[in-house]
């Protein structure tokens, strides 16, 4: 009995096979026009089949629970995402036909179910075979796009964190360094490596630290600022403070900081105009 049983469950993976490209073609019939050749019509097509034609191949083999099944099916949903990312096609090309083509594989197998003579058990088993592929090359597909989101997503974040404090060469040894918004740890580390690089970088021995788009700054701040000052001195680079807020002032004056070795000056206008050098 075992043995009628697995002959049938074979017979029809043997069937999707030979079918492959029509179940596959079927399946999207209902979302798109296939003859309109479009781009990403043609490679979800291409996907599907190679979805379909690997369905097949499990359950001719009744091979579904192996490892071996699993790791191919990943292998598959990563090379097909890859190429779906590669050649700038929507998750939603794919993953939104998988109902269709679910369904496409069913009634294929419907079709097939009285001249294999198809038990219940067959289908049972047929159901626990396919149910479990699809999931894995959803999850193995998306997962690509995930990973792609969230590479995205951190390198924004590190271009948009290196843009809130841009040093800016205004002429031969001479930089500024404009700050806009909250001036938090994360920032003042930040800008505290940027200015020691961009500074060696660029060979400056002036750096304007312009800081009137800066409303408050707390105790941990002012500190972590005076430290930056400090490391620039340490490397030749003399710091020219300018847009200093009454509050600013306030706080680092409250920390007892004597401000009198530092340049500070009233706007940029007055910091250029008081350096030693000029342009060339």
């Amino acid at each position: 009995m075992e043995n009628v049983k697995f002959r049938n469950v074979q017979e029809v993976g043997e069937s999707i096979i030979q079918h492959f490209e029509s179940i596959a073609t079927q399946s999207l019939e209902t979302q798109y026009t296939l003859n309109d050749n479009s781009v990403l019509v043609q490679m979800s097509l291409e996907t599907t089949k190679r979805l379909v034609y690997h369905i097949g191949k499990v359950i001719q083999s009744d091979d579904h629970a192996s490892n071996g099944t699993k790791t191919t099916m990943q292998t598959l949903s990563r090379e097909e995402g890859e190429k779906a990312l590669l050649d700038q096609q929507l998750i939603s090309t794919v993953v939104s036909a998988i109902p269709y083509i679910t369904r496409q594989l069913w009634e294929h197998i419907e079709e097939q179910s009285d001249a294999l003579e198809l038990s219940v058990t067959d289908v049972f088993y047929i159901t626990k075979t396919i149910d479990p592929l699809i999931g894995e090359f959803v999850q193995g597909y998306t997962k690509v796009f995930m990973e792609q989101a969230e590479d995205n997503f951190k390198s924004f974040n590190d271009k948009l964190t290196q843009m809130s404090v841009p040093i800016i060469q205004l002429f031969d040894g001479v930089g500024i360094c404009p700050i806009i918004g909250e001036l938090d740890e994360d920032r003042a580390q930040l800008l505290n490596k940027k200015a020691l690089e961009e500074s060696k970088s660029l060979r400056l021995n002036y750096l304007i630290l312009d800081l009137s788009g800066v409303a408050l700054i707390d105790t941990q701040i002012s500190r972590h600022l005076m430290e930056v000052i400090q490391s620039l001195k340490l490397m030749g680079v003399e710091v020219v403070m300018t847009g200093l807020s009454a509050e600013v002032a306030m706080t680092i004056t409250s920390l007892g900081i004597d401000m009198s070795p530092y340049a500070i000056k009233q706007n940029l206008q007055q910091a250029v105009e008081n350096l030693p050098i000029r342009p060339k």
